[in-house]
């Protein structure tokens, strides 16, 4: 679920590397050990009250439940990053950067 500039659902699939044996890893939440991700998400919903569904991949690392860091990576006629600046592992955070599409005078921050 994404609040702010964009808003809207974004549902996918995570795939991740972790730093553990598969028995530590079972017996543990998300991020108790260091771990790099990627994650393929559909986003549906509104860019600066505009209606938008793109594909987004979202990549990074995260360790003791936090992210420490992240980027998105958006396509289908957008262009630009936004970073994690605050996140929690299956919860949610705060997020920056810009994006633009093309026909658009201003990215948006």
């Amino acid at each position: 679920m994404f609040d702010g500039t964009l808003e809207g659902i974004a549902p996918g699939k995570t795939r991740a590397v972790v730093l553990a044996s598969c028995e530590e890893v079972a017996a543990n939440p998300p991020s108790t050990f260091r771990e790099t991700f990627r994650a393929k998400i559909e986003f549906a919903g509104l860019m600066n009250g505009i209606p938008l569904v793109t594909d987004i991949t979202y990549r990074g690392t995260a360790y003791a439940g936090e992210i420490t860091s992240g980027t998105f990576i958006f396509i289908d006629g957008l262009t630009g990053l936004l970073e994690a600046d605050e996140a929690i592992v299956n919860v949610g955070g705060t997020y920056r950067g810009f994006l633009a599409k093309e026909g658009w005078d201003d990215p948006l921050f």
